[in-house]
């Protein structure tokens, strides 16, 4: 991963009290918007686990939908209203 995403990612990490579970998709989400498939291609977790992540991170504000797809599918961001 990239230093310009991975420094202050830890940073956001420490201050808000985030899992480890959940710090693997922020720091993936830094880099851009995904679907929740994407994100379990990636991460090599299952897509249930990850709605579950995505669900409790959208509950602490950390976490937004950017756009639904055609195909229904939601890309998530994160929060740019968030300090880093």
């Amino acid at each position: 991963m990239e230093a310009k995403y991975l420094i202050p990612g830890i940073k956001f990490i420490n201050q808000h009290r985030v899992t480890h579970v959940e710090s693997d998709i922020v720091l993936e989400l830094l880099k851009g918007p995904h679907t929740i498939t994407e994100l379990a291609n990636v991460l090599d977790k299952k897509e249930g686990s990850i709605s579950h992540v995505l669900n409790t991170l959208r509950l602490k504000k950390i976490v937004v939908i950017d756009e639904i797809e055609k195909n229904q599918k939601r890309k998530y961001k994160f929060n740019d209203t968030l300090e880093i």
